[in-house]
């Protein structure tokens, strides 16, 4: 009971939605982007519990909120089997819609934080392979240098050596 209300605290916080206590008579809100052409969205005539809708987009900005699927899927869901119990057959379709809405917003808002992660990744790397392929031309730039000084050196001594040599037969 207190993870429960940590996490609504924690998702109240993040999606910036009212959470209120679990419970058919205190449901989780639900709330959709097109809310002027649903007249009826507050329908409470029939007996049944006024419905409202949830956001269509989810902030990015928090990196824990794949951390709240989960527990919000499964609450989202006993919300759903006990409003199914209580709800008309108008009011379960709004909430059926609602609730693919928001399943479609969330995997929208996750898979567009694996895709900025893997962008992330695949940036990382890709500086690795260039500091690496820098180390390796440093590494064959001396290497290079190295073997040019020693032929160096060694002409100078063969030089030197042939100008012995022929100075010992002239004298």
């Amino acid at each position: 009971m207190v993870a429960r209300d940590t996490a609504r605290k924690e998702l109240k916080t993040t999606l910036q939605v009212d959470i209120p206590a679990s419970g058919p008579e205190n449901a989780l809100p639900l709330r959709s982007s097109d809310s002027s052409n649903d007249t009826s969205s507050d329908d409470t005539s029939s007996g049944g519990t006024s419905v409202s809708r949830v956001p269509t987009s989810i902030p990015l900005a928090d990196p824990t909120i794949g951390q709240h699927l989960e527990e919000k899927m499964i609450e989202r869901h006993q919300t759903f089997l006990e409003a199914l119990t209580k709800h008309t057959t108008a009011q379960h379709t709004k909430f059926m819609v609602s609730m693919i809405e928001y399943h479609m917003t969330f995997l929208q808002a996750f898979t567009s934080a694996q895709v900025q992660q893997n962008t992330n990744l695949q940036s990382a790397l890709a500086e690795q392979h260039r500091k690496a392929f820098e180390q390796q031309q440093e590494y064959l730039d001396t290497q290079r240098r190295t073997r040019e000084e020693l032929l160096s050196e060694q002409k100078l001594t063969m030089a030197t050596v042939r100008n012995l040599l022929l100075t010992k037969r002239e004298g």
